[in-house]
């Protein structure tokens, strides 16, 4: 996958995005996944290269909690088995002897939406309910943060500015002698290096005791294994286990164990550790109902991801809400209204820093603030007797100190029909200057302004 030029990714399962094509794509803002599972992007690399990572959290929830409700109906009366024993030429009803659903208790780990959705389902066989609450907490045990001094230095110059009139018919030199004073300040980011040193993960049960669950189901999507030999022990034994949430929540092996003690009475898997998995022992087990990751196949599921993720990134754009933002703790601090001027001073530093690659054999130092919007103070040493605001359409040139010069400028933006809006010039050095317009549109051509300037450059912020 090579994707230098897009500024959006819209991606589904099938799809990877590695670290290699994130770095790739320069121009990447956001990915969006067109499902719940993103273990198919590198959510770390887009974090620290600024990508939004999306996904659709409520477009697969129906069906879901349908192949979910499912699985419980194959585990209790083993209809899967029966089909594979009728299509091998058998007829063993004995054999697959299976248990009603009404009065049994359902046990949830994870009541969010598919979970909530299957609870209403299987209400309405008569099962009982009981949910399980996974608490997480984070334990930062170190913190180290590192600030800068903060230097301001005050530097008094005395320069000329020269204000100049433009109409159709004259132009108008006044030179007037002034002084300045320009203020530079250095500041160094805050740098913070935090260490998590310990996740802990405590299971709280609600309702009624695990040793009454007769159809344990795993709805919550965490990256640890929740179901190992531990609990299944405390489990009532024959219990029939259900994931359709997440591969790695169940210990395979440990799972294995409990099916073959009967401990663990059945196990319905939509997920696992590896995708495709390569040791078929779970699934070739016969107690054991399990499909390829099935849970958003369906048309109105596919449908209804696609929808989303395309609205979601619209409304992102159009600045209307966030929704599905995986990564939402790093995006957040761009987004806050006292960063956007910092994010816009860096954006200007970089386009004027493009826009005079080349320009004096490389060597153009500029200075640039923000004061509510990023402001241009000199270039080169030549500083303006005002900031210069650094947004819409800027023509930059600099010529020697003659108003000849000016007027070949204007007479070849009106010739190309380009009004100028406003204009700037800096203090003269060594006989020249740097001049900046704000015009109505940029230049298709700047060879026409090349007899008349030194140097010239434009650019559209």
């Amino acid at each position: 996958m090579y994707a230098p030029d897009y500024d959006g990714l819209i991606i589904r399962s099938g799809t990877k995005v590695t670290a290699d094509v994130i770095n790739a794509a320069k121009n990447l803002k956001i990915i969006g996944r067109a499902g719940t599972g993103v273990d198919n992007v590198d959510v770390e690399t887009s974090t620290r290269n600024g990508i939004i990572v999306m996904n659709t959290p409520n477009g697969n929830t129906i069906s879901a909690a349908e192949l979910t409700c499912a699985m419980i109906m194959c585990l209790a009366r083993q209809i899967p088995q029966g089909v594979a024993s009728m299509r091998a030429g058998n007829w063993e009803r004995k054999k697959f002897m299976g248990m009603e659903l009404f009065g049994k208790v359902l046990g949830i780990v994870g009541l969010g939406r598919i979970g909530k959705e299957v609870a209403i389902r299987m209400q309405s066989f008569g099962m009982k309910i009981s949910v399980t609450v996974i608490e997480i907490s984070v334990t930062v045990i170190e913190i180290s943060i590192t600030v800068t001094e903060i230097s301001v230095t005050v530097i008094e110059i005395s320069i000329t500015v020269i204000e100049i009139d433009v109409t159709v018919i004259e132009i108008s030199v006044t030179v007037t002698e002034i002084s300045i004073t320009v203020i530079e300040i250095s500041i160094t980011v805050i740098e913070i290096d935090v260490t998590v040193i310990e996740i802990s993960i405590t299971v709280i049960e609600i309702s009624v005791a695990v040793t009454e669950i007769s159809v344990a189901v795993i709805e919550i999507s965490v990256a640890v294994s929740l179901l190992n030999d531990e609990t299944f022990a405390k489990c009532k034994k024959g219990v029939k286990v259900i994931n359709c949430a997440r591969g790695g929540i169940i210990d395979e092996e440990a799972l294995l164990r409990a099916l073959e003690s009967g401990q663990c009475g059945g196990a319905g898997l939509d997920v696992f550790e590896e995708e495709p998995p390569k040791n078929l022992s779970l699934v070739k087990h016969p107690n054991v109902v399990s499909c390829p990751h099935l849970g958003a196949s369906t048309h109105e599921a596919q449908k209804r991801c696609g929808k989303d993720i395309a609205t979601q990134i619209v409304d992102m754009v159009t600045g209307k809400s966030l929704v599905g933002v995986i990564n939402a703790h790093a995006v957040s601090h761009a987004m806050a209204p006292e960063t956007k001027p910092w994010i816009q001073l860096g954006e200007a530093l970089g386009l004027v820093a493009k826009a005079c690659t080349g320009q004096g054999n490389g060597k153009i130092n500029v200075q640039v603030t923000t004061q509510g919007v990023p402001v241009l103070l000199e270039i080169d040493g030549a500083v303006f007797g005002k900031v210069v605001p650094l947004k819409g359409n800027l023509l930059i040139y600099k010529s020697a100190q003659n108003p000849h010069n000016l007027a070949s400028v204007v007479g070849v933006l009106a010739s190309a029909g380009i009004l100028i809006e406003s204009f700037n010039v800096s203090a003269v050095l060594d006989g020249e200057q740097w001049n900046i317009m704000s015009i109505a549109a940029l230049l298709v051509d700047l060879n026409p302004l090349r007899p008349h300037v030194k140097e010239v450059t434009q650019l559209a912020i």
